[in-house]
Formats: structure tokens, C-alpha cells, sequence
């Protein structure tokens, strides 16, 4: 694409977003439109013959390559997001031209699939950015303007300042009053206190996945993602990166983690006013917004639906935010919400009032596929809506290379921490084929390969021992076959059997010990401390920390001397569901020692209340 020297707006046909462009080093490109408002990136230096850098002001480690006139075979080098891409120049890559008798020329990504496509007019010429057929939503036109040089020194254009949103009959002191009394579950952010303890994915794993994530959230639909799988998959430790990395980018609008654990975050009834509250507190000009309808009236103990149109869509459809980059909104096991029905009616309601009023607002959700859920999902009014990917439908090549390189980097971290116990001689531990036996044997399970490094992490020097013990442990391939989680049943076995040598009781009082102690933590509807629990069995904190003193690679168990400002530091907690499932299913925990009847357990807790 040819341009005459000057200054130009990019408009988009439909959504007339626009940004403004010079030719010069050191002019600015200000985006003000779907992404964010006023981002500028500065042309830095001139490479070669007619190609630029220019480079993002806030983020100067996101930069690209510019060509200002294209010419077939001409590469282009974006980096950001997700990663750095290469773009080809090519000749017709579309196959036709648009418009009769005009050249065109494409700018295409291997790696995306998507493409630019320039046509050689001079201005009002059209540029398109697009994995599919060209649409309206895609198409831009250029147009010369006049603007002033110092609008562009470092600044956005002002030519076409966009004001939407400005909340002018509503003060400060009236906005904290009003948004304040919005009811929320404070313990659900993904970088909560509750949640001190969870981290997301290990660099360089899961990539596949997540640039999946980054390009569904960068297309204008469908505003849904829904990340199914079974226990064990990764799906809690994804969702915590991908909202970790939207926080990072300021597009985290908020996120709600659920927790059969904890009460108020199994309750579907508080979630929509926690997004509101955490979207408010995230940009302070929709916080204005929602406080003033609050104010004018208050939606507070309305239905869900009004809920979601007052406190959510409304307020950022009239914000600036509703003009730039999506805004990420991440709710992670859904399916542990104590109730099915009302969680799956939130998701047709999310679908519906999106559609309804589309907005730059991404809503990823990830839960097991329980009843409920997938028919709901699956129903046409919210498919329609929805990007669905399921975790354990990835091919078993890729989701092996990720946990094998997730047993390496750990495992080598144990032999590091331990180097004094843990000899290197003769051979190096762990070796590769450890590595590809442990991998084989988890199944495509990240939890088992967590378990497995927080259990020979509290191993010490006998963790080559125990390694070696996982790997003897018969298995054959009917196993994984009519059950996914053998593999995972026979670790806890392990980890079990461990705990009941371990001690210096007989076995039989620690299995006592361990059915009453561990079938309490799991089956509470509340979590508690040491000295709660103990107070509950009638027993002293002592005696609950031995019982669960060779448990630490299952259940989290908070050091005495532990900080505590609030409560939820000291708190026990299991790791991951699959535990819970495993010690209270008959036909998977099948050592009559160790399994934990509810039935039983309920009516132990009852009494000790």
C-alpha cells in the first residue's frame, strides 16, 4: 500500500474506532479504539530501505517491524501477544481481489493463519485484519487528516477525542458510599489470601493453550470460553494464568475461583456482584458508573439477569472502556457450586445478555463437565455463543510434553535442594527414563505430577527411594482404560501407605487417627485451623499436626508460627477435589483402612458438635 506523505487516520467501517499515523522516526501511532485507548507506539528507528520499529510506550518490550510499502517476499516481525510472530508478504494471497482491477497484497502469519491485505491505491485505500472471508468488522479505510505536529509529540491525537462514559452528577464520596455497599466474596480474586499458596502454569508449558485463549480473546466472538476437563487436568492452575496475565496487561476486569472448601465461594447467588465490584475496583471510571446506579436504584437484591444488565453491561457499555482492548473476565470451577442448576443458568444468562448487547468483554470459564453444565453448554443458544475446548481431547503428545517438562524442571529442583543427601553418582537423578516413565504414567494428569513432586519433595534423602517405589507399582494399560485416575489411585495409595508406616503408633490406631482427622477436614462444609479442629475433635493440636504430618504433598498444612493477620493462612485445605473423591469412592480407595465413609464421618462431626 502506497500513502502520500502526511498524517492519516485508520477507521474501522463498523465499529469507527480509529488511530492516527505520521511517517516520520519518532512520530506516534495513538490507537483509540478496540484495543486501549490513547496506547501509543513510537516509530524508533528506521532498519532498512522503508522499514520501521516502532515500540509500545507503557510495554516498550512489545515492538514490530513496519513496512510503509510492501513488496512480495517481505517479512514482517510482530512481538506481544501471545508470542513473536513472523508475517510474509505475498501477492494475491487472497485469490481474488476485492474490487475488480485492483492489485492487492497480503501480509501473512504461518503461525496464526490470519492475515493484513493491502491494496496498492493511494488514500481511502482498505487494509484487513482477519482469519476469515473479509468482513465489516475488518475492513479500515485510511483517510488524510490535518492534525497539529504537537498533538503527536507523545500524546494521543486529539483530532478525534472520544469522551463516552464521563459520570458528571455523582461525587467522590457518594461513589465509595454507593460502591461500597455492593456484596461480594472477598476471598475469590484469583490473587486472593485464600489462594496464597496456587501459582499458574510452569513457563514454557501449556503454550498451545493459552495462545488458543489470547487469540479467542482478541476476536470480536464469541464472548464465552469454556474450558472442560476432568479432575486432575490443570484446569484451576490455567485459569490462574490466564488471569494473572491479564492483570499484567491491566484487562483483568475480575475473577472468581470457586471452592467446595469455602461457603460463600460455592454460592452462585454473589458472583455477579463480585464481578462487578472487583470490574469497579480494577477501573475506577465504571466503579463511577455502578455507583450511581446503586444510587438511582438500586439493583443490589434484584435477580441475576437485572444484576448483570445494571451492575455490569450498562456500566461499561457507557465507560470509555467499552471502545478499547476486551476486558477478561475468569469464573474457575464452576462445577463446584453447591448448586448445579443456578450456575448453569448463569451461564445461559452470561450467553444471552452478551449477545444481546455485545461488548468488549470475555468471559472464560472452566469446570468439569457434570450434567447440568454440559447441557447447558451445549444447548444452541449458548454453543452459538461459545468457544469450547476440552482439556482431555488434546492430543496426548502435546499435554505429555508439558508434564514431562513440568517432572524436570521440579524434580531437578529437589535434587538441587537436596544435594547434600541425594548423590548424583553414578548416575544423575533423576534420569530420563524416570522422567518418561513418570510422564507415561500420569495419564495426561497434571495432578498427578504435582502430587508425585510434593511427595518426594518431603522425602529428603529418600526421595530416589520413593521415586523408585512409584515407578514398580503394577499397572496395566485395562487400568487407565476403564479408569483414567488409576494411576493417580495408586500414588494416594502410596502416599497413604507411607503415612501409616511412618509414625510411632501401630498402624491400625493411625488409620483410626488419619479416617478421623482427614474425614472431617474433607468433609466440613467450612475449613478451620489446627486449634479449630482440635477443638472440635476434642483432642489437642499436637495430635491433629502428627496426623497430618506425612500428608503435605495432599493436604496444606500451615506452620504454627505461620503469619496470620486474617485467619486464612492457618487454614487446612486438601490440594485438589480428586483427593476428596478418591478416600470417599469404595470402588477406587479400596483399603478398607484408609477409605472414609460420609454416612460414618457426617455422624462423627454431628456428635463431636
Amino acid at each position: 500500500m502506497v500513502l502520500l506523505g502526511g498524517i492519516y487516520t485508520i477507521r474501522n467501517y463498523r465499529t469507527r474506532n480509529h488511530a492516527s499515523l505520521l511517517r516520520e522516526l519518532g512520530d506516534v501511532v495513538a490507537c483509540d479504539g478496540h484495543y486501549r485507548a490513547g496506547e501509543k507506539w513510537q516509530v524508533i528507528r528506521l532498519i532498512e530501505n522503508d522499514r520501521y520499529e516502532i515500540r509500545n510506550f507503557d510495554k516498550p518490550e512489545y515492538f514490530a517491524s513496519c513496512y510503509h510499502r510492501p513488496t512480495p517476499g517481505q517479512e514482517v516481525y510482530l512481538r506481544g501477544l501471545p508470542r513473536r510472530q513472523l508475517w510474509t508478504i505475498r501477492e494475491d494471497a487472497l485469490g481474488k481481489p476485492i474490487t475488480a482491477g485492483v492489485k492487492t497484497y497480503t501480509i501473512f502469519s504461518d503461525e496464526s493463519g490470519g492475515y493484513w491485505n493491502f491494496k496498492t491505491e493511494e488514500p481511502n485505500s482498505q487494509t484487513i485484519l482477519t482469519r476469515d472471508p473479509p468482513n465489516d468488522w475488518s475492513l479500515w479505510v485510511f483517510e488524510l487528516v490535518e492534525v497539529n505536529g504537537h498533538d503527536m509529540d507523545g500524546q494521543p491525537c486529539t483530532q478525534t477525542e472520544h469522551r463516552r462514559g464521563r459520570v458528571d452528577n455523582i461525587h467522590d464520596e457518594d461513589v465509595a458510599k454507593y460502591f461500597d455497599k455492593i456484596p461480594r466474596v472477598e476471598g475469590a480474586a484469583y490473587n486472593s489470601s485464600q489462594r496464597d499458596f496456587r501459582t499458574g502454569c510452569l513457563g514454557g508449558t501449556r503454550d498451545y493453550l493459552l495462545s488458543t485463549v489470547h487469540e479467542w480473546v482478541q476476536s470480536p466472538t464469541p464472548s464465552l470460553f469454556w474450558l472442560n476437563g476432568l479432575a486432575g487436568t490443570g484446569k484451576t492452575t490455567i485459569a490462574h494464568s490466564i488471569a494473572e496475565y491479564y492483570a499484567e496487561r491491566n484487562q483483568l476486569g475480575a475473577s472468581f475461583f470457586y471452592s467446595r472448601d469455602q461457603q460463600d465461594r460455592r454460592d452462585t447467588r454473589q458472583v455477579i456482584s463480585t464481578i462487578a465490584y472487583q470490574l469497579g475496583k480494577a477501573y475506577p471510571e465504571v466503579g463511577a458508573q455502578i455507583a450511581a446506579v446503586i444510587r438511582d436504584q438500586n439493583p443490589l437484591h434484584s435477580n441475576s439477569q437485572t444484576q448483570l444488565r445494571n451492575l455490569i453491561i450498562e456500566p461499561l457499555r457507557k465507560s470509555p472502556l467499552s471502545t478499547t482492548q476486551p476486558t477478561v473476565v475468569v469464573i474457575d470451577a464452576l462445577d463446584e457450586s453447591d448448586d448445579h442448576t443456578a450456575a448453569a443458568n448463569m451461564v445461559e444468562l452470561l450467553a444471552t445478555e452478551l449477545h444481546r448487547t455485545p461488548l468488549p468483554m470475555k468471559f472464560f470459564v472452566t469446570s468439569r463437565p457434570e450434567k447440568d453444565l454440559r447441557s447447558k453448554f451445549l444447548a444452541d443458544s449458548v454453543s452459538s455463543e461459545t468457544r469450547t475446548l476440552i482439556l482431555h481431547d488434546i492430543d496426548v503428545g502435546i499435554v505429555q510434553k508439558d508434564i514431562k517438562l513440568f517432572l524436570q524442571v521440579r524434580l531437578t529442583e529437589i535434587a538441587k535442594k537436596h544435594e547434600d543427601v541425594i548423590s548424583q553418582k553414578p548416575s544423575k537423578w533423576p534420569t530420563r527414563a524416570e522422567i518418561d516413565a513418570l510422564t507415561e504414567r500420569a495419564g495426561g494428569l497434571f495432578i498427578f505430577a504435582s502430587t508425585v513432586v510434593g511427595f518426594l519433595d518431603g522425602s529428603s534423602y529418600r526421595a530416589p527411594e520413593r521415586l523408585s517405589s512409584i515407578l514398580s507399582a503394577k499397572t496395566t494399560a485395562s487400568d487407565s482404560w476403564l479408569n483414567p485416575y488409576a494411576n493417580l489411585d495408586k500414588l494416594y495409595h502410596q502416599i497413604l501407605e507411607q503415612m501409616l508406616h511412618a509414625g510411632p503408633d501401630p498402624i491400625e490406631d493411625t488409620a483410626v487417627m488419619f479416617r478421623r482427622v482427614v474425614g472431617t477436614i474433607i468433609l466440613m462444609r467450612e475449613r478451620t485451623d489446627c486449634e479449630g479442629l482440635s477443638s472440635l475433635l476434642n483432642t489437642t493440636g499436637h495430635i491433629v499436626r502428627g496426623a497430618l504430618m506425612h500428608l503435605h504433598s495432599v493436604i496444606k498444612v500451615p506452620l504454627e508460627d505461620e503469619p496470620n493477620e486474617d485467619g486464612d493462612d492457618k487454614q487446612i485445605e486438601i490440594f485438589h477435589q480428586s483427593f476428596h473423591d478418591y478416600l470417599t469412592d469404595p470402588a477406587r480407595c479400596t483399603d478398607s483402612r484408609l477409605f472414609i465413609d460420609p454416612r460414618i464421618q457426617h455422624c462423627i462431626i454431628a456428635e463431636a458438635c
